[in-house]
């Protein structure tokens, strides 16, 4: 179990190790989940996303819409990493 309970919007400039600026604009997706072996009890995790890829991770228009839902995070395999590529809800 995955539970939505929060979000926060997170933007701004960073200057990287070859001095270029780079901007931002992400939502941290804040939840509470059961998932953690080492945890009795429910322990809490974060998901950022690119503000602009919201929609098309979620299917809703506003993160409101995600608050106090059961999510399942769907992630694809991608080289040699693995990457967010949905964010679906459990019908209820």
């Amino acid at each position: 179990m995955v539970k939505v309970i929060g979000y926060e919007f997170s933007n701004g400039d960073f200057t990287n190790d070859k001095g270029d600026v780079i901007s931002y604009d992400n939502i941290k997706i804040y939840t509470i989940t059961d998932a953690f072996e080492n945890i009795v009890g429910l322990g809490s995790s974060t998901l950022k996303i690119k503000r602009s890829d919201f929609k098309k991770l979620t299917g809703f228009e506003k993160p409101d819409e995600l608050l106090e839902k059961e999510i399942v995070p769907v992630y694809t395999p991608v080289g040699n990493s693995v990457r967010l590529t949905a964010i679906q809800v459990v019908k209820q």
